[in-house]
């Protein structure tokens, strides 16, 4: 018998925001993992530099700074979502030099710890490559123990496709990581169950990753990484973070001036926000 089809509207690209139904049945669908004591009622994103950029727009900054249930802020969001392009395009052209607020978003999203020794360099999936370079980069300096590749396919994407973690562990091995040192996930989907399936692993399994974890990702997707690892783990595993290469538009110096990356930056504060309201980061 053929899946039913879901009751909303489903995505078609990774600009776009869910729906709100979708979000409730991500958080059904992803690996279950309860915040250590003494973190059940901490938050840790902080949506200063987003309601900065709002406020740049003359955009209302309700969506992020009051508190509203789920439903209504997936609405919201999305229903600002465009607005924040257009008016972001606009307000960009007239600047020859970075704004302050895109600088405190790039800041923000982006900041970056490079360790010297981890136990594990934590790659998140993805369709691009640099990820996985980058974390065979940090490999081979010696900076971590192993590989562990997080990543099915997004929960928008319905076709069979190879598992990004598996895509990415192939590639690792060309690049000279041995492959008794790629650890690979296959089945999370998204940011959230990429940090709560790899905890669990390493509980269940015996991973040791005392020595501590770097994450690697793009720089506008390390503060959320980094914000569920804070609150679904405790204090003794350090977390790092290490940004992969973006390519020009999508860089620090430029988002700001593309629609499609907008859409992107943006939408990191849209899932940070989900998460705080769902008490998951």
């Amino acid at each position: 018998m053929a899946d039913k089809p879901p009751k909303y509207k489903q995505r078609t690209d990774y600009t776009q925001l869910p729906a709100a139904e979708e979000v409730i049945e991500m958080l059904k669908q992803e690996s279950q993992r309860k915040p250590p004591k003494g973190k059940v009622d901490v938050h840790y994103p902080s949506f200063e530099t987003v309601i900065d950029w709002l406020k740049a727009l003359g955009i209302s900054t309700d969506v992020f700074s009051k508190t509203y249930q789920l439903q209504e802020f997936v609405h919201m969001a999305d229903s600002l979502l465009e607005e924040v392009v257009v008016k972001t395009l606009s307000v960009v052209r007239k600047e020859k030099t970075i704004p302050e607020w895109a600088r405190g978003v790039s800041s923000y999203l982006g900041e970056e710890e490079v360790p010297n020794k981890v136990s594990i360099i934590l790659v998140l999936g993805s369709r691009s490559l640099t990820r996985i370079e980058k974390g065979a980069e940090l490999w081979k300096k010696g900076i971590g123990q192993s590989i562990f590749i997080v990543g099915g396919d997004p929960h928008w994407v319905n076709n069979d496709t190879t598992p990004e973690a598996v895509v990415f562990a192939r590639h690792a091995v060309k690049l000279g990581v041995p492959k008794d040192k790629v650890l690979v996930e296959v089945n999370s989907f998204n940011i959230a169950d990429n940090i709560k399936t790899f905890f669990n692993i390493a509980d269940n399994s015996g991973i040791n990753i005392s020595g501590g974890v770097v994450i690697v990702a793009p720089w506008f997707a390390l503060r959320s990484a980094w914000a569920f690892s804070k609150k679904l783990n405790t204090e003794q595993v350090h977390i790092f973070r290490v940004a992969s290469d973006v390519g020009e538009t999508f860089s620090k110096d430029a988002w700001f001036r593309n629609g499609e990356a907008i859409k992107v930056v943006f939408k990191e504060f849209f899932k940070m926000r989900c998460a705080v309201l769902t008490n998951t980061s």
